[in-house]
């Protein structure tokens, strides 16, 4: 793979990769079974709730690779339960998180949407890392 073709990620001590994509661009990539119907006339409550999911299924796979033992999968699908909402989306998110984004170990924080003209949106949003990286394996 030629040099420009690589990931550059940071490594720390524990000798996890943490990416340096912005994790604004990576939830949009994650997202993006969500956001392929978003145009000008999704509102910014439709376009929030769909963020919404996508950040409760990114940071359910994150918080349980940082604490082994607690089962926040299933906490998620109780909230969604009690919501009124489906979790087919949420489940079929976590599986993409767990296959296409699983070496990323950071959590989204706070996050906002920008809408710009024309309709289109930012995302911006703050990354956390756990206090100790699990090693990679």
């Amino acid at each position: 793979m030629s040099r420009r073709g690589r990931r550059r990620t940071n490594r720390p001590s524990t000798g996890a990769a943490v990416p340096h994509r912005k994790i604004s661009e990576t939830l949009l990539l994650f997202a993006e079974p969500l956001l392929r119907e978003v145009d000008a006339h999704t509102t910014d409550e439709q376009l929030r709730s769909g963020l919404k999911v996508a950040i409760l299924a990114w940071n359910v796979v994150a918080m349980e690779d940082w604490e082994i033992g607690r089962d926040y999968l299933a906490e998620a699908r109780a909230l969604l339960r009690e919501g009124g909402v489906s979790s087919a989306p949420f489940d079929a998110l976590v599986a993409r998180r767990r296959e296409l984004f699983a070496d990323d170990p950071r959590a989204v924080g706070e996050w906002e949407i920008l809408r710009e003209p024309g309709g289109r949106f930012r995302l911006r949003a703050s990354a956390h890392l756990p206090k100790r990286l699990p090693e990679p394996g």
